[in-house]
């Protein structure tokens, strides 16, 4: 059985996980959340803060789960990062392609890449390989040939934001054993392996910053950034109204109850209550869902891999809104579903959403799911081996040897046959009834 613990650096608050992995299963045995004001649209803006923050999410994770994690992996907004995208090229005077050859091509395509000012490499995945004059490969682990190229997906951190959080750790006695870009730790805890094959964006939505990751051919292949998120809801609402922030996300929390109602009274922060048609609430969400939902299209359809996305999945705190994948499917020509991460243990209900960022942190550690990549300690990592290999072993005699090229499995149809019939009867009696619920749909229609 192996320990890790997962940690998602969130614009409104830290989020630990401690999991335990045992015959392909993960586990969440303890979990811990603090709130911080010291974190901006995903930037650390306050290192005091942040770091009483992990130390009080992490004791109570530890708490809880009564045990001490071996690794500690840490998920943080793609705020910080740039991407860019090189080939690597490099001869086969064996004509024999195993690890060391693939790790070879990879560092051949950092080497040449015109690494941004003032930022270091964070991840290096390749998403292509060609062998000779053989294009479209996935894995050429085990083939032969002349001439291996590989097409690398590289992302770049911007130094001090790096410095920043290695101290961060340094000062709270917790090895840092990993640190990874957070819409690829939501997309490896809430996609399946047939969606990342095929092609999926993930889009999760914290409370001032939404991180988009995009998979394709099982890697990741894309990111990017809005300064958006679901707090400017809440904001919104409490401006419209002239009502308090508390109050304001309290409605926000439990938009399906409020439909329900004509009429609400809530606290005017002063000395009293106030009524509010629920019209008068209703209005502002919706003009801020369609803002928001607009900058996710435009994000993805600016992307150089937009025409890879099949489907889109929403995550973070913003998937338990209120129907939000059948509102956004107004806006967006393929499927949108809600992703929440296949875990086991004590973990559940809508944290399970909340929590993705930190969890895909332990999926991220575990590395069975990376087929390829270089970290940003300079260490390779496969899923073929365990462990890692650093640039000075890449000709390591103990690296496995040649074998037959990796057969994947046919990408199966998503099944979603099975549930759709539940959402669409929902949906169904939910315009059947009279009152804001039907208004609050007509409103939606109108401005999309």
């Amino acid at each position: 059985m192996k320990s890790l613990m997962g940690i998602d650096i969130g614009s409104s608050s830290i989020k630990v996980v401690i999991g335990e992995y045992e015959k392909g299963k993960l586990s969440i045995s303890g979990t811990g959340e603090a709130q911080t004001k010291g974190v901006n649209k995903g930037i650390i803006t306050n290192m005091g803060e942040v770091r009483r923050a992990i130390k009080s999410a992490y004791s109570r994770a530890k708490r809880v789960a009564g045990i001490q994690p071996e690794a500690t992996y840490v998920a943080i907004s793609s705020a910080y990062t740039k991407s860019l995208y090189y080939t690597g090229v490099i001869n086969l005077p064996q004509r024999n392609i195993d690890i060391k050859e693939i790790h070879r091509v990879i560092r051949n395509a950092i080497y040449d890449a015109k690494k941004p000012r003032d930022m270091e490499l964070l991840h290096a995945f390749p998403y292509q390989f060609a062998v000779d004059e053989m294009t479209g490969i996935d894995d050429p682990r085990g083939m032969g040939g002349n001439r291996l190229e590989a097409q690398v997906h590289l992302i770049y951190i911007q130094q001090g934001g790096l410095d920043n959080i290695q101290r961060l750790f340094k000062d709270t006695d917790i090895p840092l054993d990993g640190i990874v870009v957070s819409p690829l730790a939501s997309g490896l805890a809430v996609l399946s392996p047939e969606e990342r094959e095929v092609g999926h964006g993930v889009l999760d939505v914290g409370a001032d910053v939404s991180d988009l990751g995009i998979f394709h051919n099982q890697s990741f292949v894309g990111l990017g950034t809005v300064t958006v998120g679901s707090r400017n809801i809440t904001k919104d609402i409490s401006l419209v109204n002239a009502i308090p922030m508390g109050e304001a996300e309290k409605l926000k929390l439990h938009f399906d109850k409020l439909l329900k109602k004509r009429k609400i009274v809530v606290s005017n922060g002063r000395e009293g209550t106030q009524e509010l048609d629920t019209l008068q609430v209703v209005g502002p969400v919706v003009v801020r869902l369609k803002e928001m939902l607009l900058l996710y299209r435009k994000l993805i359809s600016r992307h150089p891999f937009h025409s890879k996305v099949a489907g889109l999945t929403i995550t973070g705190g913003f998937a338990n809104f209120y129907l939000i994948d059948k509102i956004a499917q107004l806006l967006f020509k393929y499927p949108v579903s809600l992703g929440y991460p296949k875990v086991e243990g004590i973990l559940q209900g809508d944290k399970l959403a909340q929590f993705a960022g930190a969890v895909g942190a332990l999926y991220y550690g575990l590395g069975d799911q990376i087929l390829y990549e270089v970290d940003f300690k300079g260490s390779f990592r496969t899923k073929h081996i365990r462990g890692e290999l650093r640039e000075s072993e890449e000709g390591d005699e103990r690296a496995p040897t040649a074998s037959q090229p990796r057969m994947e499995p046919v990408p199966k149809k998503r099944r979603t046959a099975d549930k759709e019939p539940i959402l669409a009867k929902r949906i169904q009696e939910e315009e059947k009834r009279e009152g804001v619920f039907k208004k609050f749909l007509n409103i939606i229609n109108n401005l999309f």
